[in-house]
């Protein structure tokens, strides 16, 4: 369930920075009938945010809030960078597009997993944990 928050509260982020940032054109839907670029370009990046802390568990990489604050801003600027390249019906046309949509929906979906997944550690893999365990079992 706490992926699906997350997931959701990402897609509306980025979803309405795309509409509300100047710089950032969204085609109508009646110039791109059938691509809809507007809806599937959040819902794959919110998808690629939220497994971040999933990826960090599977990997038992120990995960701080520095790098899932930096996994997050290379994930946007990889995700906003395609827009360039991909006939999606968002474009990008000023870098202050560019700059503001990095900061607030990097921001915004750090916050989002922050308070989603308070309990950071509890991802981490801590093996001195398991050595305590051991210690203390005869008592």
């Amino acid at each position: 369930m706490k992926y699906l928050k997350s997931f959701l509260f990402c897609y509306f982020i980025i979803f309405f920075v795309n509409y509300l940032i100047p710089g950032i054109d969204v085609v109508t839907f009646s110039k791109i009938p059938f691509i809809k670029g507007d809806i599937f370009f959040p819902a794959i990046l919110a998808l690629a945010n939220i497994s971040i802390p999933f990826i960090y568990k599977i990997l038992n990489k120990n995960i701080s809030n520095v790098k899932m604050f930096l996994s997050l801003l290379f994930l946007i600027v990889i995700g906003y960078s395609l827009l360039k390249f991909l006939n999606s019906g968002v474009y990008i046309t000023t870098i202050e597009g560019y700059l503001f949509s990095f900061a607030l929906v990097t921001v915004g979906c750090f916050f989002v997993l922050y308070f989603i997944f308070p309990n950071i550690k509890d991802l981490e893999h801590d093996k001195s944990s398991d050595s305590d365990k051991e210690m203390f079992d005869g008592f």
